[in-house]
């Protein structure tokens, strides 16, 4: 996130060089990358925000709001899963059709989990590079990639992971309260959520932890038909 925000002025015709100031010189598909990352970035905030806002006080249904932020990520395992069965209808049971989405659904689940850890570390990570770019013009280079982050992830106690956490924790109950306090029919809505996002660091630390894979020996037929094929 803060190497895609760091080429925002590359968005400009005239940019900053190393001998001064010159014509943007990268092409309509190379500017709508760097825009694409850019946006990429801003959709769980923006995702969040839309979600406290139908909370809270837009008007209509707080059941709408709520379909409508989460349904355009989920319908395409939806529809990937109706094709599917269609086109193995007598070949494959219903459990085997459902068990393709499984993984899709699993991440897609994760993701909403996750919503308001990943919002905050993104404005947070936005909101530093910004910084660091027009005021501070130091430690620019100073980042970790995401896959450092989820190895440190492996590494961490129970403890710390909830540490790390802690600012959707907060920001989890404040919500509720506010729901609870400014909008009480939404309530019924809202309240599933907060709720979900006060366990999600045991269940970053539950889904962090090593797999093991326990492998069954092969028999005595197999064993001949994998010397036969070596």
């Amino acid at each position: 996130i803060r190497g895609d925000w760091q080429l925002l002025p590359w968005l400009f015709p005239v940019v900053h060089t190393q001998s001064g100031t010159a014509y943007n010189r990268l092409t309509i598909i190379n500017l709508w990358k760097i825009f694409d990352n850019l946006r990429r970035s801003l959709l769980p905030p923006t995702l969040l925000l839309l979600l406290v806002a139908g909370w809270l006080f837009l008007p209509g249904s707080p059941w709408v709001w709520t379909v409508l932020v989460f349904l355009p990520s989920v319908l395409p395992i939806v529809v990937q899963t109706f094709q599917h069965g269609m086109h193995n209808i007598g070949k494959l049971t219903l459990k085997q059709i459902l068990k393709t989405s499984q993984l899709p659904l699993t991440r897609w689940a994760l993701s909403v989990l996750f919503l308001p850890y990943e919002a905050l570390l993104m404005l947070g990570a936005i909101g530093t590079t910004l910084i660091r770019l027009l005021i501070a013009r130091k430690n620019l280079l100073q980042w970790t990639t995401a896959a450092n982050t989820a190895r440190s992830f492996r590494s961490k106690a129970q403890y710390e992971i909830w540490g790390e956490m802690s600012a959707s924790l907060i920001f989890a109950i404040l919500l509720g309260a506010a729901v609870a306090v400014f909008n009480p029919s939404a309530l019924w809505v809202a309240l599933p959520f907060p709720v979900a996002w006060l366990i999600a660091p045991q269940v970053a630390y539950v889904i962090s932890q090593p797999v093991t894979h326990v492998t069954a020996p092969l028999s005595k037929t197999q064993r001949r038909q994998v010397r036969r094929l070596a």
